[in-house]
């Protein structure tokens, strides 16, 4: 280490002594910096990266691809009349599930949109149906002392943390995107306001059971009324399973 800052203080008049130990950690300098200092070859490594690349920013941004030499096994290469390497067409049964199938002017806009929309309400209704059937079970081991029932409840905890892992991937893609330097600056933006529009996060902490549900379903449970087939009487399936259309179900 002795022979470490020695060497810094010869060559770069940084004077490491007068900084605490406990100090380093939060001593920083910025790439300018280094670069002025020429920091153990950092001005040479630097000025070489940028050579490989001609100063295209594309191409230090998001790297390059290696083109194989065209064979008789080989497909056609995609490169445009300079050589230069372009984008594969996309596929048209694959477009329609990449973002730009959510391009208003894309084909079947409306059909992606509905399915979309239906997906995320009927993954809230079997997530509602799970909360309804735990609550439920939770009535019956109260009311008639049996806590070994609570043996059928699902795993909600773990349902919700796969759809926390869903809703963490938009950030992700929607950041990615956005580091990313596209040379269609339009394109890159309505991706983006796709993502922003179409897939916000799946809000599942705000589906919950109507207190007069609860309230429905404590009376029910009573006397085994809830058990018993009688005119005008709902079961708890009928009380706690189902959310209504006023609280974004489908039933009416």
């Amino acid at each position: 280490m002795a022979a470490i800052i020695a060497d810094i203080k010869k060559h770069y008049n940084i004077d490491i002594d007068t900084i605490p130990v406990e100090s380093w950690e939060s001593t920083v300098y910025d790439w300018p910096q280094l670069y002025e200092l020429d920091f153990y070859g950092f001005r040479s490594e630097a000025d070489a990266f940028t050579t490989i690349f001609g100063d295209n920013w594309r191409a230090m941004a998001n790297g390059v691809a290696i083109l194989q030499p065209e064979s008789g096994l080989n497909k056609p290469r995609y490169v445009d009349e300079q050589g230069n390497y372009t984008p594969p067409p996309v596929k048209e049964s694959v477009k329609i599930y990449s973002l730009a199938g959510f391009f208003t002017d894309a084909d079947e806009y409306a059909e992606r949109i509905e399915e979309i929309e239906q997906g995320r309400e009927a993954l809230l209704d079997a997530y509602y149906f799970i909360k309804g059937y735990n609550y439920a079970l939770d009535l019956i081991a109260a009311e008639y002392e049996i806590p070994e029932i609570n043996i059928f409840k699902s795993d909600i905890i773990r349902i919700e943390e796969q759809i926390d892992a869903i809703n963490s991937l938009i950030p992700m893609l929607y950041n990615r995107i956005k580091s990313t330097e596209y040379e269609d600056k339009e394109l890159q933006q309505r991706k983006l306001q796709v993502l922003r529009d179409i897939f916000p996060p799946i809000d599942y902490k705000a589906i919950d059971i109507p207190a007069e549900r609860k309230v429905e379903a404590q009376e029910a449970i009573k006397d085994f009324k809830a058990f018993k087939k009688v005119y005008g009487t709902r079961d708890l399936g009928e009380i706690l399973f189902y959310r209504d259309r006023h609280q974004g179900g489908r039933r009416q």
